[in-house]
């Protein structure tokens, strides 16, 4: 209840979005548009540790949304490309787009000679 009073006054004075988003993380349900808005916005104007927090609460809310994991899966790939690559393989099952599943495979140059 604290920490949702604490974001509802940070955001209502004007506070920066990253203020209040960091109370909405701990919060055990983000359950209004303006939370969720909030947190979007915060994961567009921090460091990429700050916004994979963010956006994995996001995750959390909507575990079926593709975009919102590619997202997180990007931010994640500058620290921790072991959990993206966890965010991408979810967001692949997850997807009904047929362009995805037709989509020639990835392959890997190694920039390692023999």
């Amino acid at each position: 209840a604290l920490r949702h009073r604490a974001a509802l006054v940070l955001d209502e004075s004007g506070h920066d979005v990253r203020a209040v988003a960091d109370q909405l993380v701990h919060l055990p349900a983000v359950d209004t548009p303006w939370m969720s808005q909030v947190l979007h916005e915060a994961a567009t104007t921090g460091p990429p540790q700050d916004a994979a927090r963010y956006l994995r609460r996001l995750v959390e809310l909507e575990p079926d949304d593709v975009e919102l994991r590619v997202h997180l899966a990007t931010e994640l790939s500058r620290h921790d490309p072991n959990e993206a690559c966890e965010h991408l393989a979810a967001a692949f099952h997850r997807t009904t787009d047929p362009a995805l599943f037709t989509a020639p495979p990835i392959t890997h140059r190694s920039s390692v000679s023999a």
